[in-house]
């Protein structure tokens, strides 16, 4: 089960948490499209309407499994000096026990929105307009030409998901939350360091995965542990200095193996 990773845990100072796509929720599109009784065809013109549904639909779906293990995850670590570096957008760790303090979130998130053209200042909470446009589309049954796009209060461009896939994503909007990690990094050095990355893959590898190797191969008393069903290979410059879990990460933390 996850014992091994209890005793990492146990035997360090500090502890950093990477958490990957594998540990993430994404909402399946095709399921709305059959609730709506459309096809992608339908949205040509109104692909931003989608990514509405999507968020909506996302922010209610039952991801108890997934908070569930974030927290089992937390007691683990608790008591220890950590830092969370998440690549997802789904917001869902928000939801457990963990500090938002200690949590940096590189590539956005779903729960916000900003202008498409960079606005400064335009990055704003999502739920009330997402809720009115899904409102429109399930409740008030509008056709989608009907549906007004949100736009920038500053300069009336389109509002757009502030997350790394669209483009003109504003990187001002977890800057200082990254300075803050940097931080907390330059402490751990020559420290016991246990590192966990959860589900990575090779979209983002600068940010926690080639960045955790690097961490790992410097500091003399840290030790990583990849938890990864599809690539949970090591180089092998970290023999002896990490392990290889090949499982989900969810799985491997609910301890069903």
């Amino acid at each position: 089960m996850n014992q091994k990773m209890q005793e990492l845990i146990s035997d360090s100072q500090f502890v950093l948490i990477g958490i990957g796509p594998e540990f993430g929720y994404q909402m399946d599109r095709q399921e709305i499209l059959k609730k709506l009784n459309m096809n992608m065809d339908d949205f040509s013109d109104y692909m931003w309407i989608l990514d509405y549904l999507v968020a909506e639909e996302q922010k209610r779906a039952d991801v108890s499994k997934y908070v569930s293990a974030y927290n089992h995850l937390y007691e683990m670590v608790k008591d220890k000096n950590y830092f969370i570096v998440t690549l997802n957008t789904d917001d869902i760790i928000y939801e457990s026990m963990f500090s938002r303090e200690k949590i940096t979130a590189p590539c956005g998130s779903i729960g916000r929105l900003q202008c498409s053209c960079g606005c400064e200042g335009s990055i704003q909470n999502a739920e009330e307009i997402v809720n009115s446009i899904a409102h429109q589309v399930w409740s008030e049954k509008r056709h989608l030409s009907e549906i007004e796009r949100p736009v920038c209060q500053t300069c009336g461009k389109p509002l757009i998901f502030h997350t790394v896939e669209q483009e003109g994503y504003m990187e001002a909007g977890y800057l200082k939350s990254w300075e803050k990690y940097r931080m907390w990094l330059t402490g751990t050095l020559n420290r016991k360091l246990c590192l966990l990355e959860l589900g990575t893959d090779f979209k983002f590898p600068s940010v926690v995965r080639w960045a955790f190797e690097k961490v790992a191969f410097l500091n003399e008393k840290a030790v990583l542990m990849r938890v990864c069903e599809k690539y949970p290979q090591l180089t092998e410059e970290l023999q002896g200095k990490a392990i290889s879990i090949k499982q989900n990460p969810l799985d491997y933390l609910r301890g069903t193996v």
